[in-house]
């Protein structure tokens, strides 16, 4: 398992980067990850705090706070992340900045209006490393598993981030679930979407079923 090094700017967001240092020690603890934290006093602090943790052999470092994760990343040569670790890089890279959007969403029963924080769409029930989103999917039911989480504030994102690894999210009441042949999501201003593993930029996204479309050899090769 990778080792994180985690470097808090206090002033960040008006001090909001700091109160959630407890939280992601929570969610790291419960992944069984091997974890440090620092605390930034002043400029330059962060690089002398990442060149230190690259010397100790940590595999990750994150700026928790401001833009400092980019820059640390691009000038201590940090690998790129795999699997869970993109998802909470990029989830604490973005909380600070992320802006709600209004969205349409159509499953097959006219449009509706959605303020979404987020919106999966799939067949399988995982990705991201273990992220159980989708946590009822079937891959071959000719059915969309459709996940809609209403937006909530970003202190209470942060505390809530653990139950997708649990699939308790599921009972949460900014949580809806849905099952669809077909989903057309709408938003006024492209933004990144995230495809497999693409990144696409637009504003329509329309996801269908072709029943069919891929054959499947199952059983071995004399069967």
């Amino acid at each position: 398992m990778k080792s994180y090094k985690f470097i808090v700017n206090p002033i960040a967001g008006g001090g909001r980067a700091i109160k959630l240092v407890p939280r992601i020690k929570d969610i790291f603890t419960q992944a069984k990850a091997e974890f440090d934290f620092e605390i930034t006093s002043g400029p330059g602090d962060a690089m002398e705090m990442a060149a230190r943790a690259l010397e100790k052999g940590f595999d990750i470092i994150v700026a928790v706070g401001g833009n400092g994760t980019v820059a640390l990343r691009v000038n201590t040569g940090v690998k790129p992340f795999k699997g869970v670790s993109v998802y909470i890089y990029a989830f604490f890279l973005t909380l600070f900045s992320y802006k709600q959007v209004k969205m349409e969403i159509d499953l097959g029963n006219g449009p509706e209006e959605i303020n979404p924080l987020l919106v999966a769409v799939g067949i399988g029930q995982n990705y991201g490393g273990g992220m159980k989103i989708l946590l009822f999917a079937i891959q071959d039911d000719g059915l969309f598993d459709v996940c809609i989480l209403d937006w909530m504030d970003k202190i209470s994102l942060a505390y809530n981030l653990p139950k997708v690894f649990i699939s308790s999210h599921v009972k949460m009441k900014q949580v809806t679930m849905n099952r669809s042949e077909k989903a057309t999501l709408k938003i006024d201003t492209p933004l990144p979407l995230h495809m497999e593993d693409k990144i696409l930029f637009g504003n329509v996204m329309n996801s269908t079923i072709e029943h069919g479309g891929m054959p499947v050899l199952i059983g071995g090769a004399n069967e």
